[in-house]
C-alpha cells in the first residue's frame, strides 16, 4: 500500500516532532493514530519511513525507520518567463512532477508578468512545488528562483539552449552532439526579441525547435523538461 508522504525539515536524529501544520494534517485531515506507518522527506533527496509512535492535540511525534535517498532528480533547469495568471502555477507543479531540479523565472524584454521578489507568489509556488513532491514520490523538491534578469540568467547558468522557432529540433540536437543540455531558456508570449537571441548564443546556447507549431510557455518549458530528463535517464 502507498504510504502517506510528508515534507519535514530535517530527518536528523531519531524521532520527530511535526510542526503544527503538519500535525494538524496528520491528525485531524487525515486521522492517523499511532502506529501507522509514513514515509517523511526533507526535500534534500533523503527519505524515511516512519511509525507515528504519539498523536494528540498537543503534538504529533514519529519515530525514524528507515532511512533512504529517494531516485536522482534529472538535473535540468528551466528558466523561463513568467506565464499570466494560474499557468504559472500549472508550471510549478507539472515541472516539478517531471523532476526538474531548478526553475528560474526570466524578466524578458516582452515579457507580461514580473512577480515581486518578496512577494507572495513564490512563497506560494514553493508550496506548490513541495505538495507535488510529495504526490510524485520526489525526495527532493525543485528551487524556485526569485525574478532575474535575461541577461543575468543567463550568463549565470552558462550555456544550453535557447526555445525558438525554427531552431534545430532538441532530439535532432541532442543525438548529434550526444550530449544532453542541462539548461533551457523559454521565452514569454511573443517570443525572444533578436537582441535576446543575441545576448544567449554570444554565450553559448543553442536555439532548438520543440514542436511544429507555436506553443505557450508553459507548454514549451514541458516539452523541454520531458525530452531532457528522460534522456537524462537514459544517458546519466
Amino acid at each position: 500500500m502507498k504510504l502517506r508522504r510528508l515534507r519535514v525539515p530535517s530527518l536528523a536524529g531519531d524521532e520527530l516532532d511535526l510542526v503544527s501544520a503538519q500535525a494538524h494534517y496528520v491528525r485531524d485531515v487525515l486521522r492517523l493514530g499511532v502506529g501507522t506507518v509514513v514515509e517523511v522527506f526533507d526535500g534534500q533527496g533523503n527519505a524515511a519511513r516512519a511509525t507515528l509512535t504519539h498523536v494528540d492535540s498537543a503534538a504529533v511525534r514519529a519515530r525514524l525507520d528507515e532511512r533512504y535517498r529517494g531516485e536522482p532528480a534529472a538535473a535540468v533547469t528551466i528558466a523561463m518567463a513568467t506565464p499570466k495568471g494560474d499557468r504559472a502555477d500549472w508550471a510549478v507543479e507539472k515541472l516539478t512532477e517531471l523532476g526538474v531540479t531548478r526553475l528560474v523565472w526570466l524578466v524578458c524584454e516582452r515579457s507580461v508578468a514580473v512577480p515581486r521578489e518578496d512577494g507572495k507568489k513564490l512563497a506560494r509556488w514553493v508550496r506548490l512545488a513541495e505538495a507535488a513532491a510529495s504526490q510524485s514520490g520526489r525526495s527532493d523538491v525543485p528551487t524556485i528562483e526569485a525574478p532575474t534578469q535575461f541577461a543575468e540568467a543567463v550568463a549565470e547558468l552558462g550555456g544550453g539552449v535557447i526555445a525558438h522557432m525554427g531552431g534545430e529540433p532538441l532530439a535532432k540536437l541532442m543525438t548529434a552532439r550526444q550530449e544532453i543540455p542541462r539548461v533551457c531558456l523559454i521565452g514569454p508570449e511573443g517570443g525572444f526579441t533578436s537582441s535576446e537571441l543575441e545576448i544567449a548564443e554570444s554565450a553559448g546556447y543553442s536555439r532548438v525547435g520543440l514542436a511544429r507549431h507555436v506553443l505557450r510557455s508553459e507548454t514549451a518549458a514541458m516539452a523541454a523538461a520531458v525530452a531532457m530528463s528522460n534522456a537524462d535517464r537514459e544517458h546519466p
